[in-house]
Formats: C-alpha cells, sequence, structure tokens
C-alpha cells in the first residue's frame, strides 16, 4: 500500500498554509506521507501529537522522497539517486536539503490520509495520533479534552483511486491543561 494525503476540499489556496522544515532523526525511520506530526523545540517535525499541546500537521512529504533526500550517502550511486538518469525524466530537486512539506490543521481542509489504524469511524469523531509505539503518527479515534485533536472525521474510511483512505475536516483543539 502506498502511503500519502490528498486534499478533496480546500486546496491547493492561493493563501496555502503549509509549513517546509526538516524531519528530526527519529522520524527520518518512520515518517511516512499522510501522518500527523508536530513541530518540536528544534524546528523539526516529529510524528505524532498524542496528548501534546502542539500545531498538528499532514505530512505532504516523506523522507525517502527524492525531493527530500537524493544524496549519494543514502541511495548509493548516481544512477539510483538520480530520476533523471534512472528514469530518463527531468525532475527539479535540490540535492540534500532534507526540507519536507506539510499542511497545517488549523485550516478549513477536507482530507484523506492512508496512515490511520484500522477502527469504525463515525462522522465527527475527534482524532490524533498517538507520538509512540506501531501507530505513532497514524489517525486514531481521540478524546477531547485529553488528546490534541487534528480533525473531525467527515467521509470517513472511502476508496480513494483504489486506496483506502480516511477522510476527515482539519480541526484544532488542543488538550485540557
Amino acid at each position: 500500500m502506498a502511503s500519502f494525503m490528498d486534499a478533496i476540499k480546500g486546496w491547493p489556496s492561493d493563501k496555502p498554509i503549509d509549513v517546509t522544515t526538516r524531519f528530526s532523526t527519529a522520524a527520518r525511520s518512520v515518517a511516512k506521507s499522510g501522518m500527523i506530526a508536530r513541530m518540536n523545540n528544534d524546528g523539526e517535525y516529529d510524528v505524532g501529537i498524542g496528548n501534546l499541546a502542539v500545531m498538528p500537521m499532514l505530512l505532504w512529504s516523506q523522507p525517502t522522497d527524492y525531493d527530500v533526500d537524493n544524496s549519494t550517502k543514502r541511495h548509493g550511486t548516481l544512477t539510483a539517486v538520480d530520476p533523471s538518469i534512472a528514469r530518463n525524466v527531468y525532475t527539479p530537486i535540490v540535492p540534500g536539503t532534507g526540507a519536507a512539506t506539510a499542511l497545517v490543521l488549523n485550516a478549513g481542509l477536507e482530507l484523506v490520509s492512508t496512515e490511520f489504524v484500522d477502527n469504525d469511524y463515525p462522522t465527527n469523531a475527534p482524532l490524533t495520533a498517538p507520538t509512540t509505539g506501531v501507530n505513532a503518527g497514524k489517525l486514531t479515534l481521540g478524546t477531547r479534552g485529553t488528546n490534541c485533536i487534528a480533525g473531525l472525521v467527515s467521509r470517513g474510511e472511502i476508496d480513494w483511486d483504489g486506496e483506502r483512505v480516511l477522510a476527515f475536516w482539519s480541526f484544532v483543539q488542543l488538550p485540557n491543561p
């Protein structure tokens, strides 16, 4: 299954609410497109929001995307690194920047993600994403007041271009202090 996110409503926008930064060392090995992330004190992405009072973001990019990391150190040889050689296409990327994009979830968006825990998702159910464990960064049911909420279920689990995705509205509610 491919990992991805997409916007059903509200994107693209002439005034986008996105952020571009690098992944933390810990996030580089687990982050995937469609996961929920937060910015840590070093200004880098970490996966999950749990019970933290942070701004939730939905990862558009992942550490293995060529426009995030196309270094020879990571991929071994030039032909494995350079999609213009390997795929015979022009690919405009900046080598080794490590910068990845995420959508800030306080915008009025309806989104889909492949990164969610298998569950029943009734419409308007609050969503969070754990910060640790095998489900770190994946959308799952949350509890208002306890968890940081990243969204509310809109259409639930649906088929999106042959993939099972979870559809939700962006909505931020911080946990009680």
